[in-house]
């Protein structure tokens, strides 16, 4: 089902705490890698916080006042690119190169 990663439980002689930021009220945390689908199927059977929409479950999930509720939106900032491998077909062709490379639109 995913590669687990826990359980993380809370090291009493970490952070003693102070009156801004206490000590942490939670005890453990279990953390998994799932891809997107199997998350958000155990997110719907209530094993998980919070997990990413599948693009194939946006629409049903837009349509659910329970879900469209719950939704935010986080947008990332990053740098986006691709690579290929040059010798092999069909990148191993220029012109098919270029014609990726117009096919961006780097403005955008």
């Amino acid at each position: 089902m995913g590669a687990r990663f826990g359980p993380h439980r809370r090291q009493e002689s970490f952070w003693p705490g102070t009156d801004t930021v206490p000590v942490a009220k939670i005890d453990e945390i279990q953390r998994r890698v799932l891809d997107a689908s199997a998350a958000f199927a155990e997110f719907e059977a209530g094993n998980l916080d919070t997990a990413d929409v599948p693009l194939a479950d946006m629409d049903r999930v837009m349509a659910d006042a329970k879900y469209k509720a719950m939704l935010s939106y986080n947008y990332n900032i990053g740098t986006e690119f691709y690579s290929f491998q040059t010798k092999l077909p069909p990148t191993d062709d220029v012109r098919v190169r270029q014609a990726l490379s117009l096919a961006i639109d780097a403005r955008a």
